[in-house]
C-alpha cells in the first residue's frame, strides 16, 4: 500500500469520523480455508458480541503461487464471512502473499477482522487530547498516541489512526518549539525481526514532514519488544494492543 493510498485513507476516516475499532486475526491450516475449532469458536463469540464488522482481509504465508495465494485468500475471507453470516461487509481485501507479517510461515496464514469496538475506553481518552497532555507533559515525559493502530505486521496505518495523527497535527503547529522522539513498540513475537517498530515510528515521522513539520523538531526509534508494558508473550488481546504501540516522548517544549 503506498503512502499515497494511506494518507488518502485517513483523509476520508476523518471527514467521516470512523468510530473506534478493534481487530480479530483468525489463523487458518497450511493450504487450507476450513475454518478450526478454535476459529470458529472465536467467530461466534464475535458474533453474539453484536459488534459490527468493518472490514476483513486475507493473507497466505508464500508456499504456491501469487495468483492461487490470492485465490486462497480470498477463500479465507469467505469462509469467515459464511461463518459470522453477514454478506453485507463490503471492505474485504484479498492480499494473499502480498505483506508478510511473521518469519514463521504458519503465523501468515490468517484474516485479519476490524470491527466496532463497543467500549468507551476511547472517548474516555479522547476528552485530553494530544495537545494538552502536551502542554501539562514536562521533558522527559512520554505520551502514548492511543487509537494509533497498524495492520498487523505491517507498517500501513489503520484509518481509525486519522483523528489523533491530526492532534499530533496540530499540536506541533500549535507549539512551534515542540520537539519529540517518536517511539515505535511491538507486540507478540520474542524480537523485531524485520525492524517493525523503527518502520511505524518512520511512518509517524513520514506523515508529519508530508504536512510540513520541520525534521529538525523531530526523530524516531524503535525499541521492538524490549519495553512491553505487558509480560510477552501476551495473554489477551487488550495487552497485545498496549505493547503494539507508538509513544511521543517530550525532548523540548
Amino acid at each position: 500500500m503506498s503512502m499515497k493510498k494511506i494518507l488518502l485513507l485517513l483523509f476520508i476516516a476523518f471527514i467521516f469520523s470512523i468510530n473506534a475499532q478493534d481487530s480479530l486475526v483468525i489463523y487458518f491450516d497450511f493450504d487450507s480455508y476450513i475454518l478450526t475449532k478454535k476459529s470458529r469458536d472465536q467467530l461466534t463469540a464475535l458474533k453474539k458480541s453484536g459488534k459490527n464488522i468493518r472490514s476483513i482481509h486475507g493473507f497466505t504465508d508464500t508456499c504456491g503461487s501469487v495468483v492461487y495465494n490470492k485465490w486462497l485468500s480470498e477463500k479465507r475471507i469467505a469462509s469467515v464471512v459464511k461463518h459470522v453470516g453477514s454478506n453485507s461487509i463490503d471492505d474485504k481485501n484479498a492480499f494473499g502473499e502480498e505483506f508478510l507479517f511473521a518469519p514463521k510461515n504458519k503465523e501468515n496464514r490468517k484474516v485479519l477482522i476490524i470491527y466496532n469496538s463497543n467500549s468507551n475506553n476511547d472517548n474516555i481518552i479522547k476528552k485530553e487530547s494530544i495537545s494538552s497532555q502536551i502542554t501539562a507533559g514536562k521533558v522527559g515525559e512520554k505520551i502514548q498516541l492511543k487509537s494509533l493502530n497498524f495492520y498487523p505486521g505491517i507498517a500501513d496505518l489503520l484509518p481509525q489512526s486519522a483523528g489523533v495523527l491530526q492532534e499530533l497535527l496540530m499540536a506541533m503547529n500549535k507549539n512551534k518549539i515542540l520537539i519529540i522522539e517518536i517511539h515505535g513498540h511491538i507486540c507478540c513475537a520474542p524480537e523485531d525481526y524485520a525492524n517493525l517498530s523503527s518502520e511505524r515510528a518512520q511512518t509517524v515521522y513520514q506523515y508529519l514532514i508530508q504536512n510540513s513539520v520541520d525534521p529538525a523538531r523531530m526523530s524516531f526509534k524503535g525499541f521492538g519488544v524490549s519495553q512491553p508494558l505487558f509480560p510477552i508473550p501476551e495473554n489477551t488481546e487488550e495487552e497485545r494492543v498496549g505493547n503494539r504501540r507508538v509513544e511521543i516522548k517530550i525532548i523540548s517544549n
